[in-house]
């Protein structure tokens, strides 16, 4: 006989007026620091199951969902559940065992219970007063459903339903880094009723109704985090309140992050995510991707805190998860409270950007006890300058429960949450982590890509359409320049919007191995490498053909190689010249330094002098531009490069070669003889010429090309200087007498100086009759 449930609604509650022999019996929408999994997780929601029949039941022939569709039921495993007996359903995404394919959402929705394909329960919810609440039956035997006093998931209900929930206790002082003991003050706002205790905790655990009642003022005279919340017979608590007062013993010249959670999560042998613990003797607590349930807070230099919210935490990254200093990736999520961080964390490379799914804390990977910001110099390098994905960069001091824990770059995630920041809250995408794996969306358009770069003879056209060529060949720029070899094998993502244009780009992640860190020498083939398995198969293997393969039929397409050169060749003698890198090295320098040798010594790793660091980094990098030039010509079998250098005296001039467009204003590099160069420029007045001086031993040629676009073969020369001038019209219209040849002088304006040389040191044009020349009056 079918058996169906009824409701009665009752001031947005459902309540089952009968009721199955299997039945829901209570219901967590979002499991914060309620209860742990089987997997030692907390997972998103539960939901507890109760059988309240004379016989065992089953439950392979019982099923959960959130939709009402027979197609949308999990299946729940075989399972014998006693009469009597409860078990927890962990609904978490895991979509194994016990544990769903789905989330319970913390607004309003249902859940339905089904035996078979047939519906046999529904619950509705509303909207969660607050995270860490069961809904849930007055007993097993009831159909009255409430907000539970107190959630007993795998137990008989507490036997007592709340409506109201409690506000939130008031501190005399917000939290922050402070210099002078504070005399803290903990009060129930005025809407509290009568008999509400506030329960504190000073470790960083989250106060329940057993923990410390705040009687007297708290002082504080060192590095703690206060936690607090009011508990009253008859209502529910909320989330606990925390403020974190942080006496830093040096001036704050970076943003601290302040993280607080229960002792356990971090350093238990059983729980802890940041120690070896004994779960599994052969595999560190560190190594599993636990997350935690943590408040954090994020205090500026300017005294301001702008975050200040529950979130949760896990260790992240590869083998320098055994540094004593870890990784973290930290998660927002709606269920907590507040379901972004929002803020403008990085103030210089993301202007107004403030809407962030999670964020990491990142140990700086091999670099760790080097340079300490090597992956974000590369990333920043490019990414500032030319279209490429990268992750920005902002050092932060760390502290947890009050302890300082040393000083990591906050970064943003190369994965979708990356794509939902910086593309307007893109969603709808895949993303595809080293060719293979599906971090988000699917395989199938990655493997219809994958099959098509398999084949010979594709067009540049062909390609265009289904990636962005430019975008990809400035990774692979960055790549070969820096000299990453755990790439393109590993530290791949690649990404497209879901749709029929949707066409695949990447982001740079990981490349603290660049730099001469490993290998170290500067003057490593990487081209050859790429096209060679075999060619060193002492270093990191991140050349396997397959990982290789899209670039190395990408350049067998006329267009997309001479991109590559072209691309490469203006970017080292623009803003990858070795002096704009020594700049962005000194820039990123000066930010660590402060913290730097103080953070090695805390934590037990000595000094060490930045600046011989810097210094040998940047000697390493000059000489791998010096050798690309080389490398570049070698492989690509084009003539030895010649110096050039392009430069211009006039205000607010653009300049593009061969279509890149000029960073910096100005190129001094080199440039292979016999290749096409052609200049472009735009600016406040039109450039109708180009001042060429040619060099070749102790002989110089001076030329001016009357034309408002250079464009010519490089020549076989021993070096050229090009300058681009305005005027050059003015000067080819000026009067000449027929008797005479006159010689009159210009200023680079072309605004006549008259006939006499000038008096003052500079570069000047001279007319003598149909010729023009750049003299350098010195």
């Amino acid at each position: 006989m079918k058996r169906y449930l009824t409701f009665c609604a009752i001031a947005g509650l459902s309540y089952p007026c009968i009721h199955a022999d299997l039945q829901i019996n209570e219901v967590m929408q979002s499991n914060v620091h309620c209860i742990m999994d089987d997997i030692n997780e907390f997972p998103d929601s539960w939901v507890e199951l109760y059988n309240n029949g004379p016989e065992a039941i089953d439950l392979s022939g019982y099923g959960l969902s959130v939709k009402d569709k027979a197609s949308k039921i999990y299946r729940l495993p075989a399972q014998s559940l006693a009469a009597g007996a409860y078990v927890v359903v962990y609904c978490d995404k895991q979509a194994t065992g016990m544990h769903t394919d789905f989330r319970v959402d913390s607004g309003e929705g249902d859940l339905f219970l089904w035996k078979s394909k047939e519906k046999i329960e529904t619950v509705h919810m509303t909207k969660m007063p607050a995270a860490d609440i069961a809904y849930g039956r007055l007993s097993e035997t009831s159909g009255e459903w409430g907000y539970q006093a107190e959630a007993t998931p795998g137990g008989a209900n507490c036997g007592s339903l709340v409506r109201n929930i409690l506000p939130s206790p008031l501190y005399s002082e917000p939290g922050g880094v402070v210099d002078a003991p504070v005399e803290l003050t903990l009060t129930c706002p005025a809407d509290a009723p009568a008999g509400a205790a506030i329960h504190y905790t000073l470790d960083g655990s989250a106060p329940t109704g057993v923990s410390d009642v705040y009687t007297t003022p708290l002082h504080i005279s060192e590095s703690t985090t206060v936690r607090a919340v009011l508990v009253a017979e008859g209502y529910m608590s909320p989330l606990p309140t925390t403020h974190s007062y942080i006496f830093h013993p040096r001036e704050q010249t970076i943003p601290i992050v302040s993280m607080a959670g229960a002792p356990k999560y971090f350093y238990d042998d059983i729980t802890g995510i940041l120690v070896k613990g004994t779960v599994d003797e052969n595999v560190p607590n560190y190594r599993h991707d636990w997350r935690r349930p943590i408040n954090i807070e994020y205090f500026e230099t300017d005294g301001s805190t702008p975050i200040n919210q529950v979130c949760e935490t896990r260790v992240k990254g590869g083998w320098t998860r055994g540094y004593k200093v870890k990784s973290l990736a930290v998660y927002a999520n709606k269920r907590f409270g507040t379901k972004r961080f929002a803020h403008e964390f990085f103030h210089d490379g993301r202007p107004g950007v403030t809407d962030f799914k999670s964020i990491e804390l990142r140990n700086a990977g091999q670099d760790h006890f080097d340079l300490y910001f090597r992956d974000a110099l590369c990333q920043r390098l490019l990414g500032r300058n030319v279209d490429v994905d990268y992750a920005e960069w902002q050092p932060v001091i760390l502290y947890i429960n009050g302890e300082y824990i040393g000083m990591l770059n906050l970064r943003e995630r190369s994965n979708e949450d990356f794509i939902y920041t910086n593309y307007d809250g893109l969603e709808d995408v895949d993303v595809i982590e080293n060719t293979y794996t599906v971090k988000e969306g699917s395989d199938e358009e990655m493997s219809a890509f994958r099959k098509f770069y398999a084949e010979d003879g594709h067009t540049y056209e062909e390609f265009a359409a289904r990636m962005d060529i430019p975008e990809y060949l400035n990774q692979m720029i960055a790549a070969t320049l820096f000299l990453n070899v755990d790439f393109p094998s590993n530290n791949n993502i690649c990404w497209r919007p879901i749709g029929e244009e949707g066409r695949w780009r990447w982001i740079l992640k990981d490349l603290d191995s660049a730099l001469g860190f490993s290998p170290e020498q500067y003057d490593f083939r990487y081209l050859n490498w790429l096209y060679d398995p075999e060619f060193d198969t002492s270093i990191i293997p991140g050349n396997s053909p397959l990982a290789t393969l899209l670039f190395r039929q990408l350049l067998t397409v006329e267009r997309a190689r001479n991109e590559f050169i072209d691309m490469m060749s203006v970017y080292m003698g623009d803003f990858l010249r070795p002096e704009a890198f020594d700049k962005q090295v000194n820039d990123m320098s000066d930010v660590v330094l402060p913290e730097y040798n103080p953070f090695r010594v805390a934590v037990g790793y000595g000094e060490r002098d930045h600046r011989a660091l810097e210094e040998k980094t940047k000697a390493w990098y000059a000489n791998r531009v010096d050798f690309m030039y080389g490398h570049v010509s070698e492989f690509f079998k084009l003539d030895a490069p010649v110096p050039l250098s392009i430069s211009t005296p006039i205000p607010g001039i653009s300049i593009t070669m061969n279509g890149v467009p000029l960073k910096t204003g100005a190129f001094d590099g080199k440039w292979y003889p016999g290749r096409q160069l052609r200049l472009e420029a735009t600016g406040p007045e039109a450039v109708d010429a180009w001042q060429v001086t040619l060099s070749n031993g102790d002989s110089e040629v001076d030329m001016i090309y009357p034309t408002a676009v250079f464009d010519q073969i490089f020549p076989f020369v021993g070096s050229m200087k090009i300058t681009p001038l305005v005027g050059f019209s003015d000067i080819e219209d000026a009067a000449i007498d027929s008797t005479a040849i006159p010689t009159v002088w210009y200023d680079l304006h072309g605004r006549s100086l008259g006939s006499d040389r000038p008096s003052q040191p500079g570069i000047y044009l001279r007319r003598a009759g149909g010729n023009v020349s750049k003299i350098i009056v010195r």
